[in-house]
Order: C-alpha cells, then sequence, then structure tokens
C-alpha cells in the first residue's frame, strides 16, 4: 500500500531527526508545526515540506497515492536523512 509507505518515510524522518540532531517532535505537535520548527532550524524546506504534505493527505485526506508520490516521498527522506548526518558530521 503506497500511503503507508508514505506514512513509514514520515515516521522514519521523525526518527532519524530525533536520533541524528535531537530534535523530537512532540505528541500535541501537529506536522505543519513542526515542519516549521524544522526548517528554523536550517532543514531544507523542500523535502521537508514535500513530506509533511504527503503525510497529511495519507492521513487525514482521502489520498490515492501514486508511484510518483513514493518516489517524492522516499526522495524527499533521503535528502532529510543526508542533511541530518551531514550536519551531524560538523
Amino acid at each position: 500500500d503506497l500511503k503507508s509507505v508514505i506514512m513509514r518515510c514520515y515516521a522514519q524522518m521523525t526518527s532519524a531527526i530525533k536520533e541524528e540532531q535531537g530534535i523530537e517532535r512532540n505528541e500535541q505537535m501537529t506536522a505543519q508545526e513542526f515542519e516549521q520548527r524544522l526548517v528554523s532550524k536550517g532543514f531544507p524546506p523542500t523535502p521537508v515540506n514535500q513530506l509533511t504534505l504527503l503525510f497529511e493527505k495519507a492521513r487525514y485526506g482521502r489520498f490515492s497515492a501514486g508511484c510518483k508520490d513514493e518516489a517524492l516521498a522516499l526522495e524527499s527522506l533521503t535528502e532529510i536523512i543526508r542533511y541530518c548526518r551531514r550536519e551531524a558530521g560538523d
């Protein structure tokens, strides 16, 4: 199920950010609030925004994910993890 892939990508993003950068998504925090926090901390806005939007559509909307959406979610996750590791290496 492609929606599940998108949901897993978002969960992996939050997990990687916590692990690599020590930034946690508070349980009461919306996806948009978390996105704003990450961007304010210097995370690349485009992949964070893309993955957040896909997550919200998959989680809350009547969204029929396609292969392009799955590829975009995976690409966004990869960019975010790459950023985390690059920043952790500094």
